[in-house]
């Protein structure tokens, strides 16, 4: 796989700005509920930029993929963060597990609008005929008033379902008239012309034409679509998780950050349809990811509150800020091995 600066920098905003989406949820929830943002970072440290805006410092980092939002009181460990108003860990755990889920919550909805989006200005569908792709210039088909996105139904009386049934259609009938029964807009319209010597219309056909919906169902379709995903995703993650415990190995098929970016790649030579919809499927991968009670991620920190709110008891600091830190740990050497099969394999 080659990859050109387009390309290079085609993933690298994309995963940038996927992650924003989800630090953003982070941030905006945290600050309406009075706690103090200490540094809205994009990229992994160490930083190159920085500005401080209030108490929250903006800053950008030298490797330009992740970020994070630090909040005070988040891993405290001493009791005047624990005790100050401003702090994470002072929240009551309904407050810190709404913090928790936002990022969450806005890589659900930006999946949602991406994929409204996508049926809003036209989706490929299939058909029951076939539909004209590409008129000609100056061929019989343009000459006899044929117009692409024209679903050809019949020629003469024979009912016409796929491009191969078209083209024996045309040549059983070259050099004859024909009536052509032509489906556009839903409007059922009739034309004659005749065939040349060899049965050319001048026309290129597939049984497919792209499909706008408007803006309710289109709504409706992205939050369909998302569901869809999402199911399918969660059986994927089942299925990796098992046969990681029961074989201790990586199935095939898994990507890691290389692989996902090769499908970035992908997805830009095909065009902007497919680069909006993997973007939608990247964003249902980051929040599922994140929800799951792992230690580090945002499912692992809401494990804690959601005891605690259990219990009515706080787990110690030093324990929880300890169990975050071998779950990154591990986290990283997840995503070592992924990267290792994606290069080698």
């Amino acid at each position: 796989m080659e990859l050109s600066i387009i390309h290079i920098l085609g993933i690298i905003v994309l995963f940038t700005f996927l992650v924003f989406i989800h630090e953003l949820g982070h941030f905006l929830m945290a600050r309406r509920h009075g706690i103090r943002v200490e540094e809205f970072g994009m990229g992994i440290p160490p930083r190159i930029w920085g500005r401080k805006v209030g108490d929250t410092l903006y800053s950008l980092n030298l490797l330009p993929v992740g970020g994070f939002v630090k909040l005070y009181g988040e891993d405290a460990t001493d009791g005047k963060a624990l005790n100050d108003s401003q702090s994470f860990s002072s929240k009551r755990p309904w407050i810190r597990a709404q913090v928790l889920l936002a990022g969450v919550f806005m890589n659900l909805l930006f999946a949602v609008v991406v994929l409204a989006v996508i049926f809003h200005m036209g989706v490929p569908t299939l058909t029951q005929h076939p539909v004209i792709q590409q008129v000609l210039q100056d061929g019989l088909a343009q000459k006899t008033g044929l117009h692409v996105g024209d679903e050809i139904v019949k020629v003469n009386q024979q009912e016409i379902a796929n491009p191969n049934e078209l083209v024996s259609a045309l040549v059983n009938n070259k050099n004859r008239n024909v009536t052509l029964l032509i489906d556009r807009s839903q409007e059922l319209i009739t034309f004659e012309t005749k065939l040349d010597s060899e049965g050319r219309l001048g026309i290129s056909v597939a049984n497919e034409k792209i499909v706008k919906y408007p803006w309710h169902e289109a709504s409706y379709k992205g939050i369909v679509h998302s569901k869809d995903i999402t199911i399918q995703l969660l059986k994927g993650l089942g299925t990796f998780g098992a046969t990681l415990i029961r074989d201790q190995k990586i199935i095939e098929g898994v990507s890691g950050p290389v692989g996902i970016a090769g499908l970035i790649s992908e997805s830009i030579d095909l065009g902007w349809r497919y680069v909006f919809e993997l973007s939608g499927i990247i964003s249902l991968n980051l929040a599922i990811l994140n929800v799951l009670p792992l230690p580090a991620l945002d499912g692992g920190r809401l494990l804690f509150v959601v005891i605690e709110g259990v219990t009515k008891r706080k787990v110690k600091p030093q324990t929880e800020a300890l169990v975050h830190t071998v779950g990154f740990l591990s986290l990283l050497l997840l995503i070592a091995v992924l990267t290792y099969n994606d290069i080698f394999h």
